[in-house]
């Protein structure tokens, strides 16, 4: 697959035109390339291009992402860019592989336009235009534009006066990724680090590149010298300082006797270096660098590209040991929603009323700006001050019935209303309004609060849902995270997965469905094997495996929810009726410390335990009387601190196996 970059206005990436107040000559626009073979294996590589402010654009091929990959992958903590990306569609017909993404540093203002095709053809003609990817054709001769055979990309080379500006192989004696470009604007293309079997292409755009973003210090108040402050403001005479001034001027007076003060008190935030990785990863990198350019395609510049790499993966893997060392539990959320988190949405063009395109975020702020006062300012008609007319401020409306009955009238019932009947046993009534029937939607599962409610309450595509989104941010913790450190694998699934499962759960749980409970179960069952297979821990047991993590079964997280709804349904009938869905059970024999709210599901045999609803329920019933009979919150703080004698390790164990 190809990239399309243009340069001015594009159908794929804008850039606006650089302003520079100086007369210097600005550093020429530079641009990585690299064909990845899977770029989620390879995260660290872009971190630590990112991290120098080297490139201003990196452009990827083969990344082999697909729509469960989040954008982390490519930018993680690097707020100053923004990614591009388009993965392949996996079928039938193709298989994995594929994907280009673009990585545009935010000073070029790049906005993404959705008509692609149509408009990449009309640019060229215009504007500077760079195509490069790898085109997998070795049999070119790019030095005579000559093949054995016909070829429609060197048409379209001639055709439209392009060029080829890789002069190296990339791949052995291949010439596979190419560079190709309609303007003399390219020079300096040079090989770099290969990042997969493919070397990397680096170039430099004849264009000037966009003035460095300066710091903005702040000021940092967590090492401010409180004392002082308090003291200044205390001690000063604000009688004889605001004595001969208006109310204007003393609030003048006020706001720079604050900043004076706080700018004596308080220290100022200090640029972060560009690089924080250490010397030794910085002379490998720049080593292997050297290789690439004298040596391209040698086994030395391999083995120093995997020299480079192992020095990069294990300071990757040193920060994160480091931030579990520190036990700073903002630290670590901070590190993980980076790698975790999908970074904010690529920006997007807009288009004003004259038809120009704006990029900048300063001309959208104008722009808006110039529409709200058109549409808030009132043109004068005439040069004489208008007459004051009678405020309306306290002119109450007066709503009669039949004003209502003519806002129901305008209703649109069959666009609009709809209605959904909800249990099997549902009289399933017809609802009218202005005596037109409401249709039941087409897509009958309706979205609450986070959860997926369909007709028949069975929550099966709920569950999936939440299966899906469990699954899905697990592959990506194991591809962004290098460590092989179990705390934090751990403490970010506990984190960042584990509230996903257990949101709603009261109302979702499966009561009946053996199939539902088993896939909820497998999301944990198989981190925590995934987890021991990363740190190279031996193959053990999945009880072992809860034990040694110190996590608790499936039961025991959603059981204290369960246990604190059902009490309050039953004992305090917590205005909901529950009399459908659950049944109290009579005690068969008398029972010493039993409890007079055991309950059961109608639809379950009462020795049931194949689903969570169905054991949670046989543990509430196994209760004693004086601890239902608690005060809701010290009901809580008992089923919390008592899970290991409800769940003992014997009933955890016959429940694994089922």
């Amino acid at each position: 697959m190809s990239v399309a970059i243009p340069l001015v206005s594009t159908p794929l990436v804008n850039f606006s035109s650089p302003q520079f107040r100086n007369s210097r000559s600005p550093d020429p626009l530079s641009i990585f390339y690299a064909n990845c073979r899977s770029i989620r294996s390879k995260s660290h590589h872009l971190s630590f291009l990112l991290s120098s402010f080297t490139y201003r654009i990196i452009s990827l091929c083969e990344t082999w992402l697909d729509v469960s990959d989040s954008d982390a992958l490519l930018i993680g903590q690097s707020p100053e860019f923004l990614s591009f990306r388009n993965d392949r569609v996996i079928s039938d017909e193709y298989g994995r592989g594929g994907g280009v993404a673009l990585i545009v540093h935010n000073s070029l203002s790049p906005a993404l336009v959705s008509s692609f095709s149509s408009l990449l053809f009309e640019a060229i003609s215009d504007f500077p235009c760079i195509i490069l990817g790898d085109f997998n054709l070795p049999h070119i001769d790019w030095l005579g534009l000559s093949l054995p055979s016909q070829n429609d990309l060197l048409d379209f080379v001639s055709d439209h006066h392009f060029s080829q500006f890789v002069p190296f192989p990339t791949r052995f004696n291949n010439f596979l990724d190419l560079v190709f470009c309609d303007r003399d604007i390219i020079h300096n293309a040079s090989p770099l680090l290969p990042i997969s079997d493919h070397l990397s292409v680096g170039f430099e755009l004849r264009i000037p590149s966009p003035p460095p973003r300066h710091h903005v210090p702040s000021r940092v108040y967590r090492l401010a010298d409180w004392t002082t402050i308090n003291s200044c403001i205390f001690n000063h005479d604000w009688t004889v300082a605001l004595r001969d001034l208006n109310a204007t001027d003393s609030f003048i007076y006020f706001v720079e006797f604050v900043n004076n003060v706080l700018d004596s008190c308080v220290p100022l935030s200090k640029p972060s270096s560009l690089c924080r990785y250490p010397r030794n990863v910085k002379i490998l990198f720049s080593k292997s660098n050297h290789l690439a350019r004298i040596a391209p395609n040698s086994l030395a510049c391999h083995k120093m590209a995997q020299r480079f790499n192992s020095a990069l993966l294990d300071y990757h893997c040193y920060l994160e040991n480091r931030i579990v060392a520190t036990s700073n539990s903002k630290a670590f959320y901070k590190f993980c929603s980076g790698k975790l988190k999908a970074p904010k949405s690529t920006p997007s063009a807009i288009i004003n009323s004259s038809g120009a395109t704006l990029l900048t975020n300063q001309d959208k702020c104008v722009a808006f700006s110039e529409f709200f006062c058109s549409a808030f300012t009132y043109p004068q008609h005439s040069p004489l001050p208008s007459v004051p007319t009678h405020s309306s401020i306290f002119d109450i409306p007066f709503v009669t019935p039949v004003d209502i009955l003519c806002a129901f009238r305008s209703l649109s019932p069959k666009t609009k209303c709809n209605i959904v009947h909800y249990g099997l046993h549902n009289p399933r009534r017809i609802f009218t309004i202005n005596n037109v029937p409401l249709a039941e939607p087409i897509k009958v599962i309706v979205k609450d609060l986070g959860v997926h409610f369909s007709p028949t309450l069975s929550f099966s595509y709920h569950i999936s849902k939440v299966v899906l989104k469990a699954r899905t941010k697990m592959n990506l913790m194991f591809k962004s995270f290098h460590s092989k450190c179990p705390i934090i694998y751990s403490k970010a699934f506990t984190t960042f997965i584990l509230p996903n499962i257990e949101y709603c759960s009261v109302i979702w749980n499966p009561t009946c469905s053996v199939k539902l409970t088993k896939e909820l179960k497998r999301v944990q069952r198989d981190f925590t094997r995934r987890l021991y297979s990363r740190c190279g821990l031996p193959p053990v047991s999945y009880s072992e495996r809860l034990r040694d993590l110190k996590f608790t079964t499936l039961e025991q997280h959603l059981s204290p929810i369960l246990f604190s709804f059902t009490r309050l349904s039953i004992r305090d009938r917590y205005l909901l009726d529950v009399s459908s869905l659950l049944i109290t059970a009579p005690l068969n024999r008398t029972l010493r410390n039993g409890h007079p709210l055991r309950i059961a599901l109608p639809f379950l045999p009462h020795n049931s335990q194949s689903t969570l609803a169905s054991r949670a329920i046989s543990t509430w019933n196994s209760l004693e009387s004086s601890s239902v009979a608690l005060p809701h919150d010290p009901f809580r703080k008992f089923i919390s601190s008592s899970l290991s004698t409800l769940f003992p390790t014997s009933v955890i164990h016959k429940w694994l196996d089922l």
